[in-house]
């Protein structure tokens, strides 16, 4: 299932770990992470990117996608909002890198 990843949105309510176990025992080498906490956030001081990676890297399950939806904002009326949409890209493609794809060296 070299192509085929699946979504943490089904668990939701549940820690991460619980998510990244189910995927890897259903088979799975790859996952979508939600980008809702208790999965993700792009502020590190809400989200351990580096705890995230470990647990990923220790269910042998890749990061494949942050559902993060972002773009909301691209069109919004002030300037100042499509800046910080901007900002909240950048930081997520920053947190991809960091995350994707295991096994980490």
């Amino acid at each position: 299932m070299s192509r085929v990843s699946t979504c943490t949105i089904p668990m939701h309510d549940r820690e991460i770990a619980y998510a990244l176990q189910a995927v890897t025992e259903a088979g799975f080498t790859k996952t979508d992470i939600l980008a809702l906490m208790p999965y993700f956030s792009a502020d590190q001081g809400l989200c351990d990117w580096s705890g995230m990676r470990d647990l990923s890297s220790q269910f042998g399950v890749a990061i494949a996608n942050l559902g993060t939806y972002l773009g909301q904002f691209f069109t919004a009326e002030t300037e100042a909002q499509c800046l910080a949409e901007l900002a909240r890209l950048k930081t997520t493609v920053e947190a991809a890198v960091y995350l994707g794809p295991a096994p980490y060296e």
